[in-house]
């Protein structure tokens, strides 16, 4: 499944995961500590919960993760404003 990243409206130094109609699968935030955590919603497909939560070292450890398990690509959305 493909997923669209994008920033999260609420929290700058969040992303949110929403498959290609929409529907909400998740969030990507920042750990307390180094590195970023996977959130998944509460109503996403059960393999979004089978993705370990973390932390990952980079944000693009976390994405890779997050394709391996979900068998798709992560692109990221357009920031408001861009073309």
């Amino acid at each position: 499944m493909d997923i669209t990243v994008a920033r999260a409206a609420d929290c700058r130094k969040a992303l949110t995961l929403a498959d290609l109609l929409g529907r909400p699968l998740g969030r990507i935030t920042e750990a307390r500590g180094p590195g970023f955590m996977i959130e998944p919603d509460k109503r996403a497909p059960l393999t979004m919960v089978e993705i370990p939560p973390g932390p990952y070292p980079s944000l693009d450890d976390a994405l890779r993760v997050i394709e391996k398990y979900m068998h798709g690509a992560c692109r990221h959305a357009p920031e408001q404003g861009e073309g």
